[in-house]
């Protein structure tokens, strides 16, 4: 059974560049995905999630940059 829900994604890559593009990839190649939310920083994506709701959030984690992933996983 398919159901119309797009998958809501949220996207978290420090290296903004490849957030463009992955960005675009997944929106222009996937109707059944929609991204609702983006950005380059873990901090920052703490409150996007809560704002956004997201059914997946595609996390990049750097060595530097985890000391907010738990947070957003939860």
């Amino acid at each position: 059974m398919q159901s119309s829900h797009a998958i809501r994604l949220m996207l978290v890559e420090p290296d903004s560049a490849f957030l463009g593009r992955l960005r675009r990839a997944l929106e222009g190649e996937r109707p059944a995905m929609q991204v609702v939310a983006a950005t380059s920083s873990h901090a920052e994506a703490v409150a996007l999630a809560h704002e956004a709701n997201p059914d997946v959030i595609l996390l990049d984690m750097n060595p530097g940059e985890t000391e907010h992933a738990g947070t957003i996983a939860k």
